[in-house]
């Protein structure tokens, strides 16, 4: 029956809260699975390169080790979509972390993938399923495990980044994650196995520091500058029907971050945090000149 679970799952949510209260588990930066590429809408078929990095996306560090769990391209119609294992395209990396006083490089275990264009042939959105293995964070005393999608378009035709894949935690685009304005707003509704998360508490990260290609770090130089701590993440809730609305500030990519939404809290005994990411990207008008 679907009302015993649902009020399972908001007891659940209850008790949620009184543990996030006593394990402190807010923190000033998120952690983030960064999934990224250089384009999300392509002209046309193409190979597609991807780092995969286990980070804080506005602060470009640190980076923590990562192990995926699982790793999917969903392509087809709304109605007729398939999957494709991807995970014989990833190749494990050491990422670097950051160069200490003595120049001694420290390096976290990463993923670069390297999709082949025979997947990504056909015209229509190919949407990619990131699931990490559970990381045992020091500083919060808990586990991470994060459900992370990224959308990949060829030629404009839109065909399925309206859909879901039924993921344990998920974030359900209600506009297109690729091809976005800034100041435009984007929305999504926070799902946990299947139901609408009421209320779910949401961090919004700008990838700050891209990575640089082909050498498996991240760029010296931000793209923004925060000014106040405040700043470095928008927060946000979304409303009782687990939807939110997130107004677009700056070119770029952005990675929404739905904390502690899945359903399963516990993992070897410890507090789990099952967060559901979206990544989206955002691009300036750009006006045709004219003579004067």
């Amino acid at each position: 029956m679907l009302w015993p679970r649902i009020a399972r799952i908001l007891e659940m949510r209850k008790e949620l809260a009184t543990a996030i209260c006593l394990l402190g588990a807010t923190t000033a930066q998120s952690h983030t699975v960064v999934m990224h590429t250089e384009e999300m809408a392509l002209q046309r078929s193409a190979a597609v390169d991807l780092s995969l990095v286990f980070t804080h996306a506005t602060s470009g560090g640190p980076t923590m080790p990562m192990e995926i769990q699982s790793f999917e391209l969903h392509s087809g119609s709304r109605y007729t979509m398939g999957s494709v294992d991807l995970t014989n395209t990833l190749t494990p990396v050491e990422w670097l972390d950051y160069v200490d006083s003595d120049g001694v490089e420290h390096r976290a275990a990463a993923y670069t993938a390297q999709i082949p264009r025979d997947e990504i042939r056909s015209l229509g959105d190919y949407q990619l399923a990131l699931v990490t293995e559970p990381y045992w964070d020091d500083r919060d005393g808990m586990y991470i495990q994060q459900f992370v999608k990224l959308m990949l378009n060829v030629g404009g035709a839109q065909t399925n980044w309206f859909s879901t894949l039924d993921m344990p935690a998920e974030i359900h685009a209600l506009k297109k994650p690729y091809a976005n304005y800034v100041g435009e707003v984007f929305s999504g509704v926070v799902y946990a196995d299947g139901l609408p998360v009421p209320f779910a508490r949401l961090e919004i990260d700008y990838l700050n520091y891209e990575p640089v290609p082909g050498e498996l770090r991240f760029a010296d130089t931000p793209r923004i500058e925060a000014p106040h701590p405040s700043y470095e993440y928008i927060s946000i809730m979304a409303n009782q029907h687990g939807e939110f609305h997130f107004g677009i500030p700056h070119a770029g990519w952005w990675a929404i971050a739905a904390l502690t939404v899945g359903p399963e809290f516990e993992y070897e005994g410890e507090f789990l945090s099952q967060d559901a990411i979206l990544w989206i990207h955002a691009e300036d008008v750009r006006p045709v000149p004219r003579d004067e």
